[in-house]
């Protein structure tokens, strides 16, 4: 089972260092507010070794956000033959949880101001879910019998995403719920794996009227 690394690098780091300043920067002044100057003021080192590591503060972002995610969420090993899916999900969706968590004033930062930039800076949001999408996707594509990427699966994907990132901006909020946060997210795999379930079943009677509709035999 993937675990979460709760060891951070040394901070003695330089890159380390910078990653940590920029992450206080853009939640403090926001991410056109925040200068590359400012940034290495706060991490103690020059401007210069900011742009010898990273090159624009625009890669320095997307270094941000994969630090909170890509180099947390393991991915599941594609040797291993495949346990509990249901015991797998919610251990990605713990996870991603308990990150969302940490990075909110970062995340908030990139839902407010993202719409200013270009398009690939705009991607830098999608990067947040990327890790535990390409996780998720693994575990649910090799369950089936041709590995191959599945509308229903992403649909899914994206359910649960929101479930996700809607639960911990209201708990963030302090917003009264009348369910826990592990019962929300027992719930939403729970209704991920019901759906699976479904599209593995026999053609139901609709949809055998459905196929004789268009001359199919069942």
């Amino acid at each position: 089972m993937p675990r979460l690394q709760t060891q951070s690098p040394p901070k003695s780091n330089a890159s380390e260092r910078l990653l940590d300043a920029a992450a206080r920067v853009f939640a403090r002044k926001g991410l056109k507010g925040a200068t590359t100057r400012e940034i290495a003021v706060e991490a103690g080192l020059s401007e210069m070794t900011l742009f010898r590591r990273f090159g624009t503060k625009e890669k320095l972002l997307r270094a941000v956000v994969e630090r909170f995610f890509a180099r947390r969420i393991e991915p599941p090993a594609a040797h291993e033959p495949p346990g509990d899916l249901r015991t797998s999900l919610l251990h990605y969706a713990k996870l991603q949880h308990r990150l969302m968590d940490e990075s909110l004033p970062i995340i908030r930062v990139l839902l407010g101001e993202l719409h200013h930039f270009s398009k690939d800076h705009r991607n830098v949001l999608h990067d947040v879910f990327k890790p535990m999408r390409s996780a998720i996707n693994t575990l649910l594509t090799s369950q089936q019998k041709k590995s191959r990427r599945n509308a229903d699966i992403e649909m899914l994907i994206d359910m649960l995403e929101g479930v996700i990132f809607i639960d911990s901006l209201r708990r963030s909020h302090g917003a009264m719920t009348l369910y826990s946060a592990q019962h929300c997210l027992d719930t939403a795999v729970e209704m991920m794996l019901s759906r699976l379930n479904q599209a593995k079943g026999p053609p139901t009677r609709k949809h055998k009227r459905a196929a004789r509709g268009m001359g199919v035999r069942s």
